[in-house]
């Protein structure tokens, strides 16, 4: 009797370590402009019985790694504390996260804007429409009767396409979207001062920089931009300086090494540095070369994004430059391939 008690007793023990090994700890944010369904037991067969806001953050618990659909996407089931009581959501609903850093306000620090470092993404279902309403003067292409870009079409890859074109209401200020070819859905970013740069990765990775006003000085911030399976992921890095002391913050542009492991991991690496002028050269005149500045480290910002095109899960190291756990995968990291 006592020794089926005790082979009882190991097969229990066996088992609860067996789940702890998959209550992995996850952050998530409600990052689209809907309200979102939660339930009180997995499974997309149950009925909602409450609904999130747009934005609410959480932390949660992947209780299983089985990946479910929900509304014909897969994902896995969140376990989390609503209200004093255990709910669940769908992955595909909110962006996940390992460290809650990746969805404070301010990443940056008080040395920069105000700016996330996610910024919410946008897909347009009807991209003809929204960009009729935000520039007037489109050109009509006289055989197709249909409005068409001034400028130029990119072809990205099997997906998307960007659409460069000039809006009208400024002079020679470019504007873009990027344009689904399969779904007819389109990503518009917010700002119409935004001048493209670089692709890599066969147009699923680009960068450049939005200027928050025309010809405003000091406003501009570099953007990265990640165009996954379903879903647009922005990620601001915002500058600063101050003109009255000529003293500022500088990020590498956008990012001080960008490189990915497996063809699914991202590793963005960047050093926030504060600039002073040196004493013995206040007041020359060129006062604004890089070299006659004092600078040191005020910040390291460590990303690293798995299942980069399918679902990506974020997570995001602060002031600990290259993490050791990670530094073996970063060194065998290749960079990204410029397109």
């Amino acid at each position: 009797m006592k020794k089926t008690n005790l082979i009882l007793l190991l097969f229990i023990k066996s088992t609860i370590l067996y789940a702890e090994k998959f209550d992995e700890i996850v952050y998530f944010k409600n990052y689209s402009d809907k309200y979102i369904p939660i339930f009180l037991e997995p499974g997309e067969e149950n009925l909602a019985f409450k609904s999130l806001e747009p934005g609410f953050t959480s932390k949660g618990f992947i209780k299983s790694k089985v990946i479910q659909n929900f509304e014909n996407k897969s994902g896995m089931w969140i376990e989390f504390e609503y209200e004093e009581r255990k709910a669940y959501l769908h992955s595909s609903l909110v962006v996940l996260s390992k460290t809650k850093e990746t969805f404070d306000e301010n990443i940056f620090g008080n040395y920069f804007y105000s700016t996330p470092l996610i910024k919410y993404f946008k897909i347009q279902e009807n991209p003809e429409t929204f960009i009729f309403n935000k520039a007037k003067s489109w050109e009509i292409d006289k055989t197709s009767n249909k409005l068409k870009p001034l400028n130029e079409k990119i072809h990205l890859n099997e997906i998307y396409d960007l659409y460069s074109f000039k809006f009208n209401l400024y002079a020679n200020v470019d504007y873009i979207y990027l344009y689904n070819n399969k779904t007819s859905q389109c990503f518009i970013p917010d700002e119409p001062y935004f001048e493209y740069h670089n692709t890599y990765e066969n147009g699923k990775i680009f960068e450049g920089a939005v200027d928050k006003c025309k010809n405003c000085s000091g406003q501009s911030y570099f953007k990265t931009i990640i165009i996954s399976e379903n879903e647009i992921i922005e990620l601001p890095f915002p500058s600063k300086e101050s003109s009255a002391s000529f003293d500022f913050v500088s990020g590498d542009y956008p990012y001080f090494d960008m490189k990915i492991h497996n063809n699914d991991t991202l590793f963005l690496y960047s050093i926030i540095y504060y600039y002073t002028l040196k004493e013995d050269l206040i007041g020359e005149i060129d006062q604004f070369k890089v070299s006659n500045y004092d600078k040191k480290i005020v910040r390291t910002i460590f990303i690293k994004i798995d299942n980069l095109y399918k679902k990506p899960f974020f997570e995001t190291i602060i002031n600990e430059g290259i993490p050791k756990k990670y530094m073996s995968q970063f060194n065998i990291a290749r960079p990204l391939k410029k397109q």
